[in-house]
């Protein structure tokens, strides 16, 4: 829900098509976060493989950057 605040905040100069897309976009990278978590467990070989809230964050920082 925060996230479609922010990006509703953000994309308001934008088109109607695009400000339609970012119910989309938020569901998307919820579901892409889900998969990662689930398909992609940190080992003792690569403990780099964990994934939170800022890593998701950092998707709508990029959007965010959009002209």
């Amino acid at each position: 829900m925060i996230f479609v605040k922010i990006l509703n905040r953000f994309f308001t100069g934008f088109e109607a098509e695009v400000i339609g897309l970012i119910n989309k976009l938020v569901e998307a990278t919820k579901t892409v976060y889900s998969g990662v978590q689930t398909k992609l467990k940190p080992t003792p070989n690569k403990s780099h493989y964990t994934f939170n809230l800022r890593d998701i964050s950092k998707i709508f920082q990029g959007a965010c950057s959009a002209n």
